[in-house]
């Protein structure tokens, strides 16, 4: 009887564990990007509808597209530094490189994990982990 209440109360609280980190990655893209704008709709705006867009949609939206209107609204937002261009637009991550870049070369994460310091970008094969205190720059790309 002992065995089966021990086995009754711990279960939920592994599934709870296991599920936990999955949970907080999906917490963390909710928190980072809009749930009502897909990138196609963002790619299809005109100018003064994209000022209502958040950076990190705007930003995520431009790798699906690279689109010249939405690259004309990061740059009049100053969002990624004009030496990094063509390492979004190769896809290339660099060490140094803002949040806005990340997401223009490699796209919205599968998850994100936001910690006090630091910010890490989960994808199919790579983890990007930003420097929070340094407005979200790129610490490694393992």
């Amino acid at each position: 009887m002992k065995k089966i209440l021990y086995t009754l109360l711990l279960s939920p609280l592994l599934v709870i564990l296991i599920g936990c980190s999955t949970a907080q990655s999906q917490y963390g893209l909710l928190q980072m990007f809009s749930i009502t704008k897909s990138a196609s709709d963002i790619q299809d705006m005109d100018f003064k509808a994209l000022y209502s867009i958040k950076n990190n949609d705007l930003c995520a939206a431009y790798f699906d597209s690279k689109s010249p209107i939405l690259h004309q609204e990061i740059v009049r937002r100053n969002l990624i530094p004009s030496n990094q261009w063509d390492d979004v637009n190769r896809n290339v991550l660099i060490k140094d490189m803002p949040l806005c870049a990340v997401l223009a070369s490699q796209g919205k994460p599968d998850g994100v994990i936001m910690g006090q310091k630091v910010l890490e970008l989960h994808y199919n094969d790579n983890t990007v982990v930003l420097d929070k205190l340094k407005t979200h720059y790129v610490l490694q790309n393992p």
